[in-house]
């Protein structure tokens, strides 16, 4: 497995090495991002894990066994995945359809505009 790892890299490094270079750039990029990704999910399953901690405090009758703990510390990762996606989701139709919601805009503000003058057409 190693030997196929660094032939992979004797052969990036033969190419062209501005093309090597940003092959790298791309993949320390990506890679930062993931661990950013994956760190936040940690953390929001150590948030949700102590989530029945604190409903014991309140006064609901949630058992403080490992086994609880450990399916909250899941759903919180499940959501936080479903957010993230929804979120993803989200900017991509956002961005699709961002020229669709520029001509609407124009149009509402040729709209206020036109209602603008006619009040003060009918002020004089």
């Amino acid at each position: 497995m190693l030997g196929e790892i660094t032939g992979l890299i004797a052969q990036l490094f033969q190419l062209n090495p501005i093309i090597a270079g940003v092959i790298l750039v791309a993949f320390v990029f990506l890679a930062y991002k993931t661990f950013q990704y994956v760190t936040k999910a940690i953390f929001t399953g150590i948030a949700f894990a102590f989530l029945p901690l604190g409903l014991n405090y309140i006064g609901f009758g949630i058992p403080l066994t490992i086994t609880s703990i450990l399916w909250f510390a899941l759903a919180g990762v499940v959501f936080f995945f479903v957010f993230s996606a929804m979120n993803t989701s989200y900017k991509i139709l956002r961005i699709i359809l961002s020229p669709f919601s520029r001509a609407w805009k124009k149009k509402q503000k040729d709209k206020v505009i036109v209602k603008v003058v006619k009040e003060k057409e009918e002020k004089s």
